[in-house]
């Protein structure tokens, strides 16, 4: 099989320009963070009290009582908003709230955008992340670089970069988990199963969502008792220590709020429920094909008809989400919405040719079971959650962005860029590697300089 020689874009190699659009990548979601202010995100924001402060909700409410009082909270999560959550994000939030404010003495608005700015940092950790579970798939070359473009300037990855919730920890700590199991699979440490389980375990401390990435976990799992490469009882043994390190980690919060509050692991405080309620309308409505006005209403705007749509809420989030963008600009407004297409183009294609990859594909086990698994465990959860929690707020992407990269891997798998490429992967290889770089020049114009 003979490769068709590279072409250098410009005269510069692809590993120039991988690391070239990370670095632009990293220095405008800064960029955007500095322009867009702490005060953005409309995610239960709650407010940090100077004077006379008594324990208050929300996220800056739950990071001051652990600024404060240096301990696990005493009150009721029935009684203020934030205090059911996981505490690992206002734990760390507040260490460096101690830093930045207390120890250096800068001002609370400079010290909670510090704090902001930490979501660039773990969003980028995620994209290494998922460059590395590229690579491990035998993704490379040009198709490597197109990937890189799309993690970097996928629209919701700005909007998680800018927003003071644990959302960005939680898709660090996924895809570090997604990473770290593939590691294991190719080399069967046990060392590398602990780190695995202790990510995992860490993750549900920082949100329960995390769980999410199990089953794609579990698939390689079944793939490695399958292929006879390891014996069935070492295997046995890095599985038990794996369930009991996760679970161990995994549990503590849950017990405790538990034996203490006797709460549920999902249990939602009243205030986060009563957004937009859309009870009465029927799931057909709801999982029906969006229309052109419920895609084009703004996220936090337009009537229950519009916002209803569980798959226009989705991409909207992706692109708009709530106070992401200020489109009161008509101009503004009007490359939103090109770009909210541009994406939505984005994804069909890579869906398609996700399905085209697990049908080649179907003799590679563990990459079909990989992608299957992962993609469903992750999809599936979360349709049912919109579902069964009938608010405009319950369904957001800034819940599960990490199931971008089962399409994205699919995408990129669709052909190996030979002249062996059929016309359909030549074809849709091109077509997705255009709309990526319309994508992502938009994403960058939008976010960095026309916020």
């Amino acid at each position: 099989m003979n490769r068709r020689k590279t072409k250098r874009i410009l005269g510069f190699p692809d590993l120039f320009w991988i690391g070239f659009v990370i670095m632009v990548g990293f220095f405008l979601k800064l960029v955007y963070d500095i322009q867009a202010g702490w005060t953005i995100t409309s995610h239960n924001l709650g407010v940090w009290v100077e004077e006379g402060w008594q324990p208050g909700g929300g996220v800056l409410g739950v990071i001051q009582y652990y600024y404060n009082m240096h301990r696990f909270p005493d009150i009721d999560p029935r009684t203020l908003v934030g205090y059911a959550g996981p505490p690992l994000y206002y734990m760390f939030a507040a260490c460096l709230m101690g830093l930045f404010h207390g120890l250096m003495g800068w001002s609370v608005s400079i010290s909670i955008h510090l704090v902001q700015a930490m979501n660039v940092i773990f969003v980028e950790v995620a994209m290494g992340c998922g460059i590395g579970i590229l690579q491990k798939f035998g993704v490379k070359g040009r198709k490597l670089v197109t990937s890189i473009l799309f993690l970097t300037f996928f629209p919701a990855l700005y909007n998680l970069s800018a927003s003071l919730t644990a959302d960005a920890l939680c898709f660090m700590m996924s895809m570090l988990c997604l990473n770290s199991a593939l590691s294991w699979y190719e080399t069967r440490q046990k060392r590398k199963i602990m780190i695995t389980a202790a990510l995992l375990g860490i993750g549900l401390m920082c949100g329960y969502r995390v769980i999410l990435v199990l089953p794609a976990i579990l698939s390689l799992f079944i793939s490695a008792r399958e292929d006879g490469r390891t014996n069935a009882s070492i295997l046995k043994n890095q599985y038990t220590t794996f369930f009991v390190e996760a679970g161990l980690l995994g549990i503590l919060w849950p017990v405790r709020q538990l034996i203490r509050f006797g709460l549920s692991p999902f249990y939602m405080h009243p205030e986060q429920e009563t957004w937009r309620n859309l009870e009465g309308i029927e799931w057909l409505t709801r999982l029906s094909l969006p229309t052109n006005s419920q895609l084009t209403s703004v996220h936090m705007t337009g009537s229950t008809a519009e916002i209803s749509n569980i798959w226009a809420q989705l991409v909207k989030t992706s692109v708009f989400d709530e106070n992401a963008l200020t489109l009161d600009l008509t101009g503004t407004r009007k490359l939103a919405v090109a770009l909210l297409y541009v994406v939505i183009a984005s994804c069909l294609i890579s869906h398609i040719m996700l399905v085209w990859t697990l049908v080649v594909n179907r003799r590679n086990k563990a990459f079909f079971r990989f992608e299957l698994w992962g993609y469903t465990g992750m999809f599936l959860p979360f349709i049912l959650f919109c579902l069964l929690q009938p608010t405009a707020g319950a369904v957001n992407f800034r819940f599960f962005p990490e199931i971008m990269i089962f399409p994205l891997l699919g995408m990129a798998m669709c052909g190996d860029r030979t002249e062996d490429d059929n016309l359909f992967e030549r074809t849709t290889s091109v077509v997705a590697a255009y709309l990526i770089f319309m994508m992502a020049v938009m994403t960058a114009f939008l976010f960095g300089f026309y916020h």
